[in-house]
Formats: structure tokens, sequence, C-alpha cells
């Protein structure tokens, strides 16, 4: 009795292209027409009666909603709005069909943050054309959003907008398929969570470290600051005294802080033990490396599709190693404490 079963709003009978997605399709984030009638006082218009919603989503995601506790995008929220954004035209793509006009203005948000795409619009290209143009209007979308963080951090705001920078970059992107690259983005950084970004350092990087060759493409990138103990973040300290300290009464070497190899090390060591340890290893993690999960799938990526080649003839490091009959001795000699 509180709420009202259907919304009523006006719509031009000639749009089916709008009706059939409304009325026929039946997803959770596509507005959805109940019933509808010809207009008995304005011709060529009709009384439509749909879902009911909240508002457009651009009221629930200005600048302060899409950054989590630690100042990065997305928070929890975005992350989810921008998924069902995603997943809806997924669906549309998946059926033959198209959004059309997508944007901030008439998409639709149901409570609490149930995304409800609204506003279909019938487009004079091909099918294809047209879903790579739904995937461009919501790069659009995101564009505006990262513009926003960018004048904030201007003016001196700390808005880490890298993970949407990168989601950007794919949705944008016209020179794969559209199902090839649906993977990409659906496993774009942006969309982690806590488990994911645990799963590849304990089940991923630490294998993978144990190989020279992957060792080899850590040293040609810069994987983080040097000494990556450097720190304002007293929290951040004393886990690293901790890791130290564990190894230290196993009568293991202790890490060395100018070392990336050791610094991968201790990243894999503090996730797998986050239980053990009481930390929130995960938030420590992306606070004082905030780039890391990118770099690392980056690389990782990488190393899987083609193992490391370095092209650079003048590469100091490659002609370091070049000279040495193992690639574990120049370790030692290079990052010896």
């Amino acid at each position: 009795m509180n709420f009202p079963l259907v919304s009523f709003k006006r719509e031009d009978s000639y749009n089916h292209h709008r009706f059939k997605i409304m009325y026929y399709l039946n997803h959770k984030n596509l507005l959805h027409m109940l019933a509808a009638d010809y207009c008995k006082t304005q011709a060529g218009l009709c009384d439509t009666f749909v879902e009911p919603t909240q508002g457009t989503l651009i009221s629930i995601c200005d600048i302060s909603a899409c950054v989590d506790d630690l100042g990065h995008i997305p928070s929890w929220r975005f992350q989810s709005i921008v998924r069902q954004m995603f997943n809806a035209i997924e669906f549309l793509r998946e059926h033959s069909l198209y959004h059309g006009d997508l944007s901030w203005t008439n998409s639709l948000f149901a409570y609490p943050y149930i995304v409800k795409l609204a506003g279909f619009m019938r487009l004079a290209m091909t099918i294809e054309q047209a879903h790579f143009y739904d995937r461009k209007c919501l790069a659009t979308m995101l564009r505006h959003q990262l513009n926003i963080a960018i004048q904030n951090v201007r003016q001196g705001s700390n808005i880490f907008y890298a993970h949407l920078k990168g989601l950007i970059r794919e949705l944008e992107r016209d020179d794969l398929a559209l199902r090839d690259n649906t993977v990409n983005i659906i496993e774009n950084t942006f969309f982690w969570d806590e488990g994911t970004r645990k799963s590849l350092y304990t089940t991923v990087v630490s294998l993978r470290i144990k190989d020279e060759r992957f060792q080899f493409m850590i040293y040609h990138h810069d994987v983080c600051a040097m000494p990556w103990s450097k720190s304002s973040n007293l929290d951040y300290w004393i886990l690293l005294d901790t890791m130290n300290n564990y190894r230290k009464n196993h009568d293991m070497k202790l890490y060395n802080f100018r070392c990336p190899i050791d610094f991968l090390r201790c990243v894999c060591g503090a996730y797998t033990h986050k239980h053990e340890l009481k930390f929130n290893v995960d938030k420590l993690i992306r606070e004082v490396h905030p780039a890391l999960s990118i770099v690392m799938k980056r690389l990782v990526k990488t190393f899987d599709s083609s193992g490391f080649v370095c092209n650079d003839k003048s590469c100091s490091t490659c002609k370091d190693l070049q000279r040495l009959p193992h690639m574990r001795r120049f370790v030692e000699e290079k990052y010896s404490c």
C-alpha cells in the first residue's frame, strides 16, 4: 500500500525497439514494461506502465560514492553498478539486441542499488556496430567520472583512478571481436575483490616467482618503489617486521628491502598467512602499493602467453646476465644485503 505497483510513462508509439526490450525481455537490470495502451488524448503516443524506480544513476554516483575508504576507484557500490550495466548490455547482445542510447540521464535504479536501464533507441547501423556503440557509450559515462576524479586530484584530493582508466581503455577497444574482449572486460582489475587479489598472489605469482625467467621479467619493470619498506603507514611497518621475525625465528634469510623479488615473496606470504597475521593485509598492500595488482596481472599475462624476451639491446641488466652463467648468481650479487 505504500508503493505504487507501476510507474506511468508516456512513450512514442513508433519506438518498437524500446517496447520489444522492455516488454518481452526479463532481466533484473532492464526496466520492465508491465502494460501499454495507445494514448487517448495525444496521437502517436503510448501510455506505458513500468516497474517503479527511485531515480537516475547519476544521483547515487557522485565522486564521493565512487571511491572507497582508501580513496580508490571503485567503491563497492560503484563497482556493482558498473558490473550491472555491463551485464545488461551483454544480455542484450546475446539476444541480438542493443541499447542504443546509454547515458547517465536515462539509466535508472531501484532500491537499494539495482540498475534499471531505460531509454532504448533504434540506431541506423548494423547490430555489431550497435553493440560496439553500447560499449563506447558506457566508456563515455565512465570517462565522465574519470574527468571529475582527475579534477579533484588537481585540487588536492587523494584519489587513485588507474583501475577505472584501465576499464575505459578495454571498453573502447575495437581491435578485438566483442566476444573475445568480453573476457578482458570481465577480468579487468576494476571488478576484482579481495578474494581475487588473494588468489593472484597465493596461487599465481607465488608459483611463477620460482621461475628464473619470471624473475628476469620483474627486474625489467618497476614493480614497486625502492626500498619497498618505505612507507608512512605504521601498520605496514609492523607487518613487515612480523614477516621478518618469522623468517628470523625459522633461520631463514631476512628480506632485502631493495630486492623486488623479495618484495613479491613478502606480499605472497602475507596474503597466504593473513589469518595468522591478524592484519588487514589486502587493505595495507593496496594503500601502500595501489597499482600492484594492475602491474602483476599484466606481467603474469605477458609471461604466460609468450615468456619474457627483452628486445632492448642496450639493456644493462641483459648485458650483465649474458656474462653470468646463471641468473641466480646475478641476483645474489646485485641484491646482496
